[in-house]
């Protein structure tokens, strides 16, 4: 369970609240829209009022309407901007807020009334009120409404599609398993999944020690992520042979470059990398794996 304290002062020392924010670590949605909701909860959202507040603004009014200061409830929500939005969202619920509503009412509230899925949806289309925001401060690029809640109903149907991908079956430890490379060498698993329409492809690429089109592009960016950290003795692993045989045929700068065809069993995390690829395009890390990986992970070096 997630905490959040916060420090407040009311005449006196300052006193210290513990407030359960569980549910936004919950949301359906993106990681980088949980941790927005996050900052507009933590009242770390950069809007106007709060940088007149630290003295780096002399007036708070919003850019866009020029109606009221722009706090995070007005950005998101009372702004006449946002509002077409939200006109435009047909969410069971109508989002507008009442202007003197502070941002936790308001999530509260609109979360009190939408399910999960349409609460995700809800929280998408503030991120991309925020994004559309600093788009048309810092670029001077006004988003259109109507174009803004299409591309939101595009990001968030992209996360709902692959959330039903992304549950790794259980291990079967009767049927082969992954192996691990000889001390020294560098394994390169990879693995590319394409949309149903084939209007896009997401690639899983995962290097481990020892303690189709798509596919060969795939293969591609591992080799060139081998190459980027500078190892020099890898092995380069994954399901289909075509390319692995197209990459023996290859010259590189490798001291040593292995190809090994390997069945999709034994290539689950890479397979489950690329179908997060859909997930954000933006998603991508290196030691901190997400949980469903990590147990699959976990259970091959076992």
């Amino acid at each position: 369970m997630k905490l959040s304290t916060i420090e407040t002062r009311q005449g006196g020392p300052s006193q210290r609240q513990v407030r359960n924010w569980d549910w936004i670590w919950k949301i359906y949605a993106p990681p980088k829209v949980k941790h927005f909701i996050w900052s507009c909860l933590s009242n770390a959202l950069p809007v106007r009022s709060q940088l007149q507040h630290r003295k780096l603004l002399d007036e708070a009014f919003c850019l866009r309407c020029g109606n009221g200061d722009e706090t995070i409830v007005h950005c998101l929500s009372t702004c006449s901007y946002a509002r077409q939005i939200w006109a435009l969202s047909n969410l069971p619920y109508s989002s507008y807020s009442n202007s003197s509503f502070d941002s936790e009412s308001w999530f509260n509230q609109v979360r009190s009334r939408l399910d999960n899925s349409d609460f995700g949806f809800f929280a998408s289309l503030c991120w991309w009120i925020w994004y559309s925001r600093n788009k048309f401060m810092w670029e001077a690029n006004d988003i259109q409404p109507l174009i803004l809640v299409n591309s939101v109903r595009e990001f968030h149907g992209r996360f709902v599609s692959s959330k039903s991908i992304l549950k790794p079956p259980a291990p079967d430890r009767s049927s082969t398993s992954w192996s691990p490379p000889s001390l020294g060498f560098t394994k390169l698993n990879f693995d590319a999944a394409v949309l149903n329409n084939g209007a896009g492809i997401g690639i899983g690429i995962v290097a481990r020690n020892s303690v189709g089109d798509s596919e060969a592009t795939a293969a591609l960016q591992a080799v060139q992520f081998g190459l980027e950290f500078g190892w020099s003795q890898v092995i380069i692993e994954g399901d289909c042979s075509n390319v692995i045989k197209g990459i023996m045929n290859r010259e590189t700068s490798f001291c040593y470059l292995g190809a090994l065809h390997t069945v999709r069993e034994n290539n689950r995390v890479a397979h489950l990398l690329a179908k997060l690829a859909f997930v954000d395009f933006d998603f991508a890390f290196s030691c901190d794996l997400p949980s469903e990986v990590f147990e699959i992970v976990l259970s091959e070096y076992l």
